[in-house]
């Protein structure tokens, strides 16, 4: 049997498919401290999982856009007007992506 797993604040606040797993992997989530488990009544079974949000995000600014752009030029508390900022990348994915700049480099080229 197949589980549901949703997210309750998905956009615009309705909830969100997140995944369908098996039961063994129900019973794995169903353990986070963020999972609300529904069970069916006949046999107390794992039908459906919804995972909320453990952390505040209410402060980080929401844009309708690209969520993996690399720069952002809005204006934050630790960001001045008019100034851009570059998104820190974790070192592990650094070869990556200046793979990914030189060859759009050398396809404008």
């Amino acid at each position: 049997m197949r589980v549901l797993v949703c997210s309750i604040e998905g956009p615009n606040g309705f909830s969100q498919v997140v995944d369908l797993v098996d039961e063994q992997k129900a019973l794995q989530l169903a353990k986070a401290p963020n999972a609300t488990v529904i069970r069916r009544r006949k046999d107390r079974r794992v039908v459906e999982i919804h995972l909320r949000s453990l952390c505040d995000e209410s402060s980080l600014p929401r844009r309708m856009g690209d969520p993996r752009k690399y720069s952002k030029h809005h204006q934050t508390d630790q960001n001045p007007e008019n100034v851009w900022y570059l998104r820190h990348l974790p070192d592990e994915t650094e070869d990556l992506y200046r793979l990914s700049v030189t060859d759009c480099l050398k396809r404008a080229a």
